[in-house]
């Protein structure tokens, strides 16, 4: 793997209203074996005192970039927001209950550089305290879009065979090109 490819990711770590496990999500990404990424913490406006909290960790470790949305923007805005304030080509967007392996960059990473054409990677995640693992069923580690989109995430949300306008308008590419994906079953 490039020892280098950390220069590359950011960390975009959405959280609203969750000052009771901010600290242990933020030190599950601090603890990554990947080096070199950047951590943006994007607050969008919580009520409670995860502000405070996020002040007082970037205070004390210099890899924590804290920000604020202008008002409350929903999970959505936020992430756009969050994504807004990187230029770099690879993001990493988890959210504040998140609490990742020391190896997720890491694995994510290698994905992205064995497949470079790809848009995105996913993979199977527990339930903290849980014997739960959400694991789906995929017809390989590589994936086309379109099939990712008709035959899992339009399914789910029971569209299946639906069509909607023309395929620009799905949000994963211009005309008929779409993302593919990675599963990253590790």
């Amino acid at each position: 793997m490039n020892p280098d490819i950390g220069q590359n990711i950011a960390v975009c770590l959405l959280t609203y209203n969750h000052a009771h496990l901010i600290e242990s999500t933020l030190d599950s990404i601090l603890r990554q074996t990947l080096t070199g990424y950047e951590i943006i913490v994007s607050d969008d406006c919580s009520t409670d005192n995860t502000w405070e909290i996020l002040q007082r960790l970037a205070a004390a470790d210099p890899r924590i970039r804290p920000i604020r949305t202008p008002h409350n923007l929903g999970m959505p805005g936020n992430a756009n927001f969050a994504v807004a304030q990187t230029d770099r080509p690879y993001i990493a967007l988890l959210h504040h209950d998140d609490l990742c392996r020391a190896d997720l960059l890491e694995k994510w990473a290698g994905v992205l550089e064995r497949y470079p054409d790809i848009a995105f990677v996913f993979n199977p995640y527990g339930v903290d305290q849980s014997d739960y693992v959400w694991r789906e069923s995929m017809p390989g580690e590589y994936l086309d879009g379109r099939w990712l989109l008709e035959h899992y995430i339009f399914s789910a949300l029971g569209l299946r065979g639906a069509r909607h306008g023309d395929d620009s308008a799905r949000g994963v590419g211009a005309g008929r090109r779409y993302a593919t994906a990675v599963w990253s079953a590790g």
